[in-house]
């Protein structure tokens, strides 16, 4: 995610929820029908965002109490099958869930670093960022979760290896659109 990295981003704890807080500059380019979709609607595999404005910035808290990177759950624990097919599902369904309400995966940001997770579930959470600069490449979604499935995630088993086959040589398709 190409602006990501220029957004001031911190964490907080409010004393009874955590957030992810991602300060952006009143004067962005910002979707504002998306920025109001995400704050008015539960899109499911979202993380919830309330929306702040301080002075000459708006303050997206996205709401991240119980869950934690799936960086930090995928390099401490070997998944099983089960839970192999339920993250790769998540991701499927993403591009349409996000249709559904109007909202365009390349605002979603694809980094191990943003994507929350559920530990006991697995239940992924993704950041949406509705601002241009944050918008990632057309390919990158695809790239990502070639990335997460060889380098990242470490199969309990070898039962997984005809899924991962398959998975992989759909992600290889040229026609594989987000």
């Amino acid at each position: 995610m190409n602006g990501l990295g220029k957004l001031k981003k911190e964490y907080m704890f409010d004393g009874e929820k955590s957030y992810l807080v991602v300060s952006v500059p009143v004067y962005s380019e910002i979707k504002h029908y998306q920025l109001e979709m995400l704050e008015r609607n539960n899109i499911e595999p979202l993380i919830p965002l309330t929306v702040q404005r301080f002075n000459e910035e708006l303050r997206l808290y996205y709401e991240i109490t119980s869950k934690i990177p799936i960086e930090r759950v995928l390099k401490h624990r070997r998944i099983n099958a089960e839970e192999f097919e339920y993250i790769v599902m998540q991701f499927a369904r993403l591009p349409n869930e996000l249709k559904d309400f109007l909202l365009d995966i390349s605002f979603a940001v694809f980094d191990k670093s943003y994507i929350f997770c559920d530990p006991l579930t697995m239940k992924l959470y993704f950041l949406y960022i509705p601002i241009p600069a944050c918008e990632s490449e057309p390919d990158s979604f695809r790239q990502f979760l070639k990335k997460l499935i060889i380098d990242d995630i470490n199969l309990m088993d070898e039962s997984s290896g005809n899924l991962l086959k398959r998975l992989l040589d759909v992600l290889k398709l040229e026609t594989f659109n987000a």
